[in-house]
């Protein structure tokens, strides 16, 4: 059976549509897929910042409790054992 002239058109219109379909569907993955990763890629990079601001801000404290504690152990020396090591006392 031969297509006539206005069979040949329809076929056309058929092909253009399920073309232009296609490439919208594709088109709308590749975004959906690219603003995934970004997304993702955010998530990532905001954890690694505050995890590692958590980290720094443990390591401050525990430095500042290790110099207190030092402190008050130098303190204590000196006060109740300055006189079993004067030569130490005198220089603390």
């Amino acid at each position: 059976m031969a297509l006539n002239e206005q069979d040949n058109e329809v076929v056309g219109v058929v092909v253009v549509v399920i073309v232009v379909v296609v490439v919208v569907v594709v088109v709308v993955v590749v975004v959906v897929v690219v603003v995934a990763v970004v997304v993702i890629a955010v998530e990532v990079v905001v954890v690694v910042v505050v995890v590692v601001v958590v980290e720094v801000v443990v390591v401050v404290e525990v430095g500042v409790v290790v110099v207190v504690v030092l402190v008050v152990v130098v303190e204590v020396f000196k006060r109740y054992f300055g006189w079993f090591c004067p030569d130490v006392h005198k220089a603390l």
